[in-house]
């Protein structure tokens, strides 16, 4: 057991996709092994969780469409379907598996195992969100990309107000600049 207060350590949604949603090795389960160590305390935003399984579920459904595809576009690999009861599975329609379910409840169970706090967006004043909008303060600087960064925008202000009462470091996992 840790003697020391656990660090805070927040994890974005690009961090569980670019780690391929594998909540069972790699970093994600390295995170998971620290917050049963009670090194680190495990921080997310609810607008993080469900980044997270929208974009799963749009990649689990576009993946089972590309292997359905990749399958009937291949003759070796199509006629094995007709070799025998073994190789049935591949006439499946993968999109029709739920797979993007089971993924989901992996992101959920992931989430439910490492006890992770939600950082509530409550407190972010929306008069802030705005001026920092038309002010081109992070993350509004892209003219181009503004409209898109108003959940970053509600992260980082929930983020700010949430550490500035806590008496530990919090740390960010985050591919945003």
């Amino acid at each position: 057991m840790n003697v020391f207060p656990a660090a805070d350590v927040f994890i974005d949604s690009n961090i569980v996709i670019r780690n391929c949603y594998d909540f069972h090795s790699g970093d994600l389960e390295r995170l998971k092994n620290y917050v049963e160590l009670g090194i680190i305390r495990l921080l997310t935003s609810e607008i993080v969780v469900k980044e997270v399984d929208n974009n799963l579920r749009q990649d689990v459904t576009r993946y089972a469409s590309e292997l359905t595809n990749f399958i009937s576009k291949r003759n070796p690999i199509n006629e094995l379907r007709f070799l025998d009861e073994k190789h049935k599975f591949l006439l499946e329609d993968f999109s029709n598996l739920g797979w993007e379910n089971y993924v989901s409840n992996q992101w959920h169970t992931f989430l439910k195992t490492t006890e992770r706090n939600i950082i509530p967006i409550g407190s972010v004043s929306v008069d802030e969100i705005v001026q920092d909008y038309f002010n081109l303060k992070p993350p509004f600087e892209n003219a181009k990309l503004k409209k898109s960064e108003f959940p970053d925008a509600i992260i980082i202000k929930s983020l700010i107000n949430y550490s500035k009462d806590s008496i530990v470091t919090t740390y960010i996992l985050t591919d945003d600049k």
